[in-house]
């Protein structure tokens, strides 16, 4: 909420909205046709980070999931870990799948994301 939120009052000109206004168009116009287009860098960075907070979540699968059949990427690493041992090689192999969309994704939106949350940030 915060960074949309930010988003909005810095990189929106009010006067672009008062133009649609002006124009004719209703409030929901104004929104879909007007606002809605130019989230676009903030939508990508909070999907981004949204998404990459969630492939890395470790405590909420904890609690709901019991079989190791549906355990998570992370959960499925700590299971690797015994009590006295742990396979170094098999962690350091998961840790690198796991990385990989992490990787991917990032290359594909980190234009976005830059954009966002510098536009976000600056005020004035």
């Amino acid at each position: 909420i915060f960074l949309m939120r930010q988003y909005m009052t810095t990189a929106i000109p009010k006067e672009l909205v008062e133009a649609a206004r002006i124009d004719g168009s209703s409030e929901i116009g104004v929104f879909i046709r007007i606002i809605i287009p130019l989230l676009g860098p903030a939508s990508a960075t909070l999907a981004l980070t949204t998404f990459i907070t969630q492939w890395n979540n470790f405590i909420g699968p904890t609690i709901i999931l019991k079989g190791s059949e549906t355990f998570t990427l992370p959960l499925a690493l700590r299971s690797l870990q015994g009590t006295s041992t742990i396979e170094t090689g098999a962690m350091m192999v998961g840790i690198c799948i796991a990385v990989i969309p992490l990787l991917v994704i990032f290359a594909f939106t980190s234009r976005n994301l830059i954009a966002g949350l510098a536009a976000g940030a600056v005020k004035g």
